[in-house]
């Protein structure tokens, strides 16, 4: 994966950005990494500690301005595990960090002291699991407090218009030709299987969307902090729920197919049901519903990756974990 555009930001801008629109005199600036943004740990003389988070151009105002609703709600209700957004002087949720006449999406963040202890591709202890999956109920349970009458969507893009544009314009674009039938036609399939689970569900709320192990601070006493809220979005809390326990089970760098072990699957499904028993029925329906499950997941990391691609966030290769899940798709059967 690579951010071309913002791969030597100019320190010099984010920090006089910083001063004007937010009132932070930074007396240190880290860069912490990222893929589609990049982050820095900021320092002021006064102690105090914030995340600075800098996007792409091309990120939609209305993901940010979701995730800033998302998180403001939040932390008005009382949970703290997750980032508090920091305003401008102006009273804005994200400003602008502008180069080469470019504008790129700033928004800053409380710091919490926190650690990221795994790579997205490396298989976490039993005892984490454990942490992460009885602490996301808790963070379940208050986004679903939060309004959604008032949402604002995010359009998407037809996934075959960007594997069209994948095929032209990315490295591996000769693959995905070859598999572009059989992938186009279990992509529908498994679509309208997805769908008929979000029209019959009655759990549709604010879901976090994203998490994984490079999303997840792990905290003292115990505890762990989501971050990264940027794909927050109203969906049934059941996808959510395999839907991370698939992104944090999942191992490894291989293209050929999504490595992962069923009893972390099940372990982190049994952990979220020792929180809320109304779930206890995915641990249940594993053996069973497993292959269904899995596609699904890899249909929507599949998209993920693919409307990354189109805006020229990412690009696609292999080691990076799109060509495991594109296969997952084309290999589903019923």
């Amino acid at each position: 994966m690579k951010f071309e555009e913002l791969k030597d930001i100019p320190i010099h801008l984010l920090k006089s950005t910083l001063e004007v629109e937010y009132l932070i005199f930074a007396k240190d600036i880290i860069q912490l990494g990222g893929y589609s943004n990049r982050t820095f740990h900021i320092k002021e003389n006064s102690g105090k500690e914030f995340i600075a988070r800098v996007a792409n151009p091309l990120k939609n105002e209305v993901q940010l301005n979701n995730e800033n609703y998302v998180l403001t709600q939040l932390h008005q209700k009382g949970y703290h595990n997750c980032p508090a957004v920091i305003g401008t002087v102006s009273a804005l949720s994200f400003s602008y960090l502008i180069v080469d006449k470019s504008r790129y999406p700033l928004q800053v963040f409380e710091f919490i002291p926190g650690s990221v202890n795994y790579g997205w591709e490396e298989r976490c202890s039993g005892a984490d699991l454990l942490t992460i999956f009885t602490h996301l109920p808790k963070l379940h349970k208050e986004m679903k407090q939060i309004p959604v009458q008032n949402l604002n969507r995010v359009n998407a893009i037809a996934i075959d218009s960007l594997l069209s544009s994948a095929i032209k314009n990315q490295p591996i674009g000769s693959y995905l030709v070859e598999k572009q039938h059989i992938f186009l036609k279990k992509a529908a399939h498994l679509t309208e299987l997805q769908n008929e689970i979000i029209d019959n569900s009655n759990n549709l709320q604010w879901i976090h969307g994203d998490v994984h192990l490079e999303n997840l601070l792990f905290l003292p006493d115990n505890a762990v902090a989501f971050i990264d809220f940027e794909n927050v979005q109203v969906a049934p809390l059941e996808l959510d729920i395999i839907f991370s326990a698939f992104r944090i089970a999942k191992m490894g760098k291989a293209d050929e197919k999504l490595i992962y072990h069923k009893q972390d699957l099940r372990l982190a499904f049994e952990s979220y049901a020792s929180q809320n028993k109304n779930y206890a029925y995915l641990a249940e329906q594993l053996d069973l519903k497993e292959q269904l499950w899995k596609a699904m997941f890899c249909l929507d990391q599949t998209f993920l990756y693919l409307i990354q691609a189109y805006k020229g966030v990412w690009q696609l290769e292999k080691g990076i974990g799109f060509l495991a899940c594109f296969n997952e798709v084309c290999a589903y059967e019923e």
